[in-house]
């Protein structure tokens, strides 16, 4: 007798790949839609950047609830990611090599630049670096003063 069906710790396998396989995907798209869209605009406009970083254990839905806030908040390019530790992503170093004077990184709450209050302060200290700020959509948490 012949079946058509894989082993299920096979199919476990491939869904348990497929979230990294499409952050990492997104992640390639993003930063190439990135780089477009901020070199073709004018000296004088300013933007306004979102940015969102969860771990891979956060929900799906919960995950586009935070990035459906970032579009709603009219942001002209959203960077959202998963990771986890506390160190400052690959990512966010790419959005914010993108930041000049006037621009705003808009992120919903100050844990979404990192578990670490010491490396969610450094990327604030380099966005203003930069000239940027910062605006924490939900700004009456406990810890964010931005």
């Amino acid at each position: 007798m012949v079946t058509n069906e894989r082993p299920a710790d096979a199919a476990d396998a491939l869904s348990d790949q497929l979230p990294g396989i499409y952050d990492r995907y997104a992640a390639d798209v993003g930063g190439r839609r990135l780089t477009s869209i901020t070199e073709r605009r004018g000296p004088e406009h300013a933007f306004a950047f979102g940015y969102l970083r969860t771990t891979p254990e956060t929900p799906p839905s919960r995950h586009h609830a935070y990035a459906e806030e970032l579009e709603y908040a009219e942001c002209d390019v959203v960077r959202t990611e998963r990771a986890f530790g506390d160190d400052l992503t690959p990512g966010f170093h790419d959005l914010l090599r993108h930041i000049r004077p006037g621009d705003t990184l808009l992120v919903p709450r100050r844990a979404h630049l990192s578990s670490s209050p010491a490396a969610s302060a450094e990327a604030v200290a380099l966005v203003e670096a930069r000239g940027g700020r910062v605006k924490f959509l939900h700004h009456n948490e406990p810890g964010s003063s931005v």
